[in-house]
């Protein structure tokens, strides 16, 4: 097993009598989140357009700038897993 696919194991939904099974559950987070941030500057772009919309405009960047600073706290979670500690982590760093 590659210590990718064992610091981001799959997640499995069960949907009835079906199962949603997501790889990469980090980077399909990154993607979802990239998704939401385009529909958002795109649709608080045609808001302003219209000058009545303007107030939901600003709400939508403001919606959008949030999930930009989301980008790279989900990069960073891709490469640090909290787990649980070593009873010998003395001996694990000696041996190093």
């Amino acid at each position: 097993m590659s210590s990718n696919k064992r610091n981001d194991p799959d997640l499995t939904v069960n949907v009835g009598e079906h199962q949603l099974i997501v790889h990469h559950r980090y980077e399909v987070l990154t993607i979802f989140n990239e998704v939401l941030l385009a529909i958002t500057f795109t649709v608080g772009s045609i808001c302003f357009l219209i000058s009545k919309w303007e107030d939901i405009a600003a709400w939508l960047f403001l919606i959008g700038s949030i999930h930009m600073g989301i980008r790279p706290f989900l990069r960073m979670c891709r490469h640090i897993h909290l787990r649980k500690g070593r009873r010998n982590l003395a001996k694990h760093m000696s041996s190093r």
